[in-house]
């Protein structure tokens, strides 16, 4: 049987991959024993010192500095951290201070103004009207501070003084 020249070359493929298939096993343990002798296999365990790195201050990391992998010294910058907390911080310290504000009669409203005012007029009614009392004998010195709430009488006095009156004595107001 004569084969055509195309039909010799799809014949001399398959016998190729059928000697490839039936000696693979044998390929195999060859390319074995020869990669044995220039690798050596020993089972082993790395572990790697382990470093615990802290900022001593709170911020969130802007910029890496050192790339995973590359040797360090001591002392040197790894991150920047931003701290926003610090920065408006920096910020108010930068900027001048501003003038004192000194109140002015202007800055007192009307309403308030006018109550202080009253107020005024009425301490001063009340200590006239004292006074006109003792100067008439009508109240001694330890009942007229007993309208104020801090001295008190046990008994009438006519003396000027609160502290020489027996029976006086300090209390607080309640």
């Amino acid at each position: 049987m004569l084969y055509a020249p195309g039909k010799r070359l799809a014949f001399k493929l398959r016998w190729y991959l059928i000697l490839l298939a039936v000696t693979s096993p044998l390929l195999w343990l060859v390319g074995r024993a020869l990669l044995s002798v220039w690798l050596i296999e020993a089972p082993a365990q790395l572990q790697l010192t382990t470093s615990e790195l802290r900022a001593r201050e709170p911020g969130q990391v802007q910029q890496v500095l050192v790339r995973p992998g590359e040797r360090v010294t001591a002392g040197q910058v790894l991150v920047r951290l931003d701290n926003p907390e610090w920065r408006a911080r920096l910020a108010l310290l930068a900027e001048p201070p501003a003038p004192p504000v000194v109140p002015t009669d202007d800055a007192l409203g009307a309403r308030e103004r006018d109550a202080l005012q009253r107020l005024l007029v009425s301490a001063e009614q009340r200590l006239q009207q004292l006074a006109g009392l003792q100067a008439a004998g009508a109240a001694t010195c330890c009942s007229s501070s007993a309208s104020s709430g801090w001295w008190r009488c046990r008994t009438p006095a006519s003396s000027s003084a609160c502290s020489s009156v027996p029976g006086c004595r300090r209390v607080s107001r309640v």
